[in-house]
């Protein structure tokens, strides 16, 4: 099955993670980081989600997993061992469901990604191997910290800020367009790879000045 990669707004949308174990907590930091506005149903929860849940970062159902627990839900995961649980959970689903390492209950699958800000690099093998998946995140994410240090992400966080400055500029099309393919091209790169994000700026900065002149 070759799967749609696509990336999801989960702010203050409602995900129910059925499984408070170790996995469980790696699957809640991610929906957390998202903005989800998340459930998790569990007769147990490891001492990392019960902080979590101590600080309001979910709602937490003490109590095993029921029919009618998905109502209403954006999208569900359920990260468990028992095998006649997720098949239940796969069952009841109305909305997109994960069950973890089983992805013949899967309507959608997790890739192995790699976050730096605004940066997200999703690898998958659409379930072949999440574990090839996983070396070959790694191999990216080695290339990335290796070449650009954290300097990609800083780099990122300043471009959001200059798109908007760009945009509201009256600079006709053509002249719009060749700063912003500009800022994303490989020697933008190059030049951030060098001499860090304050040499691109710099940059960026005079083309601003000269396109205005």
């Amino acid at each position: 099955m070759i799967y749609y990669p696509v990336y999801l707004d989960l702010r203050n949308r409602r995900c129910v993670l059925v499984g408070g174990g170790t996995v469980g907590y790696r699957k809640a930091l991610k929906l957390i980081e998202a903005g989800a506005d998340l459930t998790i149903i569990s007769p147990e929860l490891t001492p990392e989600l019960t902080s979590l849940a101590q600080d309001n970062k979910f709602t937490y159902i003490n109590r095993p997993y029921q029919s009618g627990d998905l109502d209403g839900a954006f999208i569900a995961i359920t990260a468990t061992s028992d095998i006649e649980l997720n098949s239940k959970v796969f069952r009841d689903a109305r909305c997109p469901i994960n069950v973890v390492d089983m992805p013949e209950y899967c309507s959608f699958i997790v890739p192995s990604t790699i976050q730096r800000g605004y940066l997200n690099i999703a690898v998958s093998t659409s379930g072949v191997s999440p574990a090839l998946a996983r070396t070959i995140r790694i191999q990216i994410e080695e290339f990335i910290n290796r070449t650009y240090s954290d300097n990609l992400g800083s780099y990122l966080l300043y471009l959001k800020d200059f798109r908007e400055k760009i945009l509201s500029l009256k600079l006709i099309k053509e002249k719009r367009e060749f700063i912003l393919k500009f800022a994303g091209s490989l020697d933008a790169l190059i030049l951030l790879q060098k001499h860090g994000v304050s040499s691109i700026r710099q940059r960026l900065e005079k083309f601003i000045a000269e396109l205005v002149d």
